[in-house]
């Protein structure tokens, strides 16, 4: 019987995180071997990647393997201003400018930043005030350093805890660079801006963009785009089965051939039929492309998805 789209992405993830953890266990007893043209050597996590067509489907595998304990890193192209730790920066930040605000002051002591250093404690005037010297002085980052190294220990304990530790030292790298002329004022409303602009779209700006994590035993996931020109051992592309559609609504460009030249449809009315089953035929010769990069990274092996969706 075929599954929905949303079904067919659950049971595809899972049964991947499966395969992937039953992997993960034989390297650790090292018992996954893999023959190269120098002789056999054992199998290691950089070998194994995991290739998808968006990053939402890369957060759907990354939860997945979570949930079996199956560390992994993740890249993508949303933008470290989007994350919680860009909020919790901009609410200790708010605190150390405007520290007579009640409301500064609440959401900055229940920030995970203050939580980690002083618990359910407020800041007390003389670190108050060493804070604000520094950032007034030296900058975020200055600002930002004693406090990344004291919380340093209670950050990594927590759920994807080197995930936020990376966060926090990226952004308040961000702010320094990009900020230092600006006074405490200004550094606030740059980083407001930055915090809105980023909920809009995906970040095209490589600096904004999340670091790695260590990638030390950790599984790869990243996008069929990314891995364009990349070779790996063994390459598992989880959502095969599950194309991408393209839905022509009001006011958007399709492109398609007509069998002589290309085409650009500006949709402002229905398109016709076979206008319809052009733009549909050019996007599954895209996502057979796309496939095609995927298939051709695996150095050993490729392990797809199939089924029947709807």
């Amino acid at each position: 019987k075929p599954q929905s789209k949303s079904a067919a992405s659950m049971l595809c993830a899972q049964h991947c995180a499966n395969q992937v953890a039953w992997l993960v266990n034989e390297i650790a007893k090292q018992n996954a071997h893999i023959q190269t043209e120098s002789g056999s050597r054992l199998l290691s996590h950089h070998d194994i990647v995991l290739l998808v067509a968006t990053n939402k489907q890369a957060k759907l595998m990354q939860t997945c393997l979570n949930a079996l304990s199956v560390a992994s890193v993740c890249a993508d192209k949303s933008s470290v201003f989007s994350s919680y730790e860009a909020l919790d920066i901009l609410n200790v930040l708010s605190f150390i400018t405007k520290p007579d605000t009640r409301q500064a002051q609440q959401n900055a002591t229940h920030g995970v930043l203050l939580q980690c250093l002083h618990g359910n404690k407020q800041l007390g005037s003389f670190e108050l005030s060493t804070y604000q010297t520094l950032l007034h002085q030296q900058g975020t980052l200055a600002c930002f350093n004693p406090v990344l190294a004291a919380v340093e220990s209670a950050v990594l304990a927590l759920p994807f805890g080197e995930r936020r530790l990376s966060n926090y030292w990226h952004l308040v790298e961000l702010i320094q660079h990009n900020t230092h002329h600006l006074n405490a004022v200004e550094v606030l409303d740059w980083l407001c801006s930055k915090i809105e602009r980023s909920n809009d779209n995906s970040s095209e700006n490589n600096d904004d963009q999340p670091r790695l994590e260590s990638g030390v035993q950790r599984i790869r996931i990243m996008t069929l785009h990314q891995s364009k020109g990349l070779e790996f051992g063994i390459v598992f592309i989880p959502f095969s089965a599950i194309s991408k559609s393209q839905k022509v609504s009001k006011e958007q460009l399709s492109r398609y051939f007509d069998g002589n030249q290309r085409c650009i449809f500006y949709q402002v009315r229905r398109p016709e039929d076979e206008q319809l089953k052009q733009i549909q035929h050019e996007q599954n010769s895209e996502n057979l492309r796309i496939l095609y990069v995927g298939v051709t990274r695996a150095k050993f092996a490729v392990i797809l998805a199939y089924g029947l969706v709807k």
